[in-house]
């Protein structure tokens, strides 16, 4: 890209030219290498521009942010007080981990005294149970005295015959058996869907689950298998079972309709798991399993 140099010092000019191109920076006259808004703009467009910023910029926090934000290894340009700054690095370190070697000596010495230091004995059930901890925390009303869950072969099903530890075992043989004659109770009253209904079918399935239980999704090859089936019955029949127990589990699904509001991350475990949600899963694993498929549905 071309750049007058003689309009170096040409704020209006030099703006245009750097939201192009951020690198050209490092062209335009000193007192816009210190001018904020310049600056601002050239490391949205490229946040390596930062190299070309003034000293006094260099030491700004909105500016850091702002640059470690888009590449975490700009760290390395910043002053030693902002590379010693624990908000700005933990910024840096969410989309570059690597930038930990440009930190301060003394941001290294404490994450070296966090990593080394002594930790408080805990066995492995209480590790997994977490009790009274985060994982558990708000329970809904509605939910108080359902089970906490923790994770176990039943949502493991999808990779069963992929990895080794994952079991059948005699309880989920019972459950999977279940499964098959409510299946086979849907095909045998089915009638054929057109290509066209079944897409639409698919995007109405999920889109209802979704709305009662949060985050339900196909895994690819499962969604790739329907629609390269969508004129085979027994496939069409796959959505009629989990629209038959997305309403079986309605009145827990709306237990998360009225709380899952919230940042995904903080909600109880026992709101995102609740047993509605996880059965609808484990049935679209299952179904995304091609072995376990053909092992139970015969195809």
């Amino acid at each position: 890209m071309e750049f007058d140099e003689n309009k170096n010092n040409d704020k209006e000019y030099v703006l245009e030219k750097v939201k192009e191109k951020g690198s050209l920076l490092d062209l335009v006259s000193e007192e816009l290498k210190d001018d904020k808004e310049v600056v601002m703009e050239a490391i949205k467009a490229d946040g390596n521009a930062l190299e070309f910023a003034s000293g006094r910029l260099k030491d700004d926090k909105d500016v850091i942010l702002k640059a470690v934000k888009k590449d975490g290894q700009i760290l390395y340009y910043a002053s030693e007080k902002l590379r010693n700054d624990k908000e700005v690095v933990l910024e840096a370190v969410k989309n570059k981990a690597i930038i930990l070697k440009y930190a301060s000596k003394e941001l290294e010495l404490y994450r070296k005294i966090f990593i080394e230091g002594p930790i408080a004995p805990v066995t492995t059930s209480d590790f997994l149970s977490q009790d009274g901890y985060f994982t558990f925390w708000e329970t809904p009303s509605e939910l108080v005295g359902e089970e906490n869950y923790y994770i176990s072969d039943w949502d493991r099903l999808y990779w069963w015959g992929k990895i080794e530890d994952v079991e059948i075992t005699e309880e989920i043989d019972i459950w999977l058996n279940m499964l098959v004659k409510e299946y086979e109770m849907i095909l045998k009253g089915k009638e054929q869907e057109t290509e066209n209904a079944f897409v639409d079918h698919i995007f109405n399935t999920m889109e209802y689950l979704n709305s009662f239980y949060g985050r339900i999704y196909l895994f690819k090859e499962f969604y790739n298998a329907l629609l390269n089936n969508s004129h085979e019955v027994r496939y069409q029949a796959i959505l009629d079972l989990l629209d038959k127990f997305g309403e079986k589990n309605k009145e827990i699904g709306r237990v998360y309709q009225k709380y899952g509001n919230k940042e995904w991350c903080i909600l109880s475990k026992n709101l995102k798991c609740n047993r509605g949600r996880m059965e609808i899963k484990r049935i679209i694993g299952v179904m995304a399993n091609k072995e376990l498929r053909k092992k139970y549905f015969g195809f």
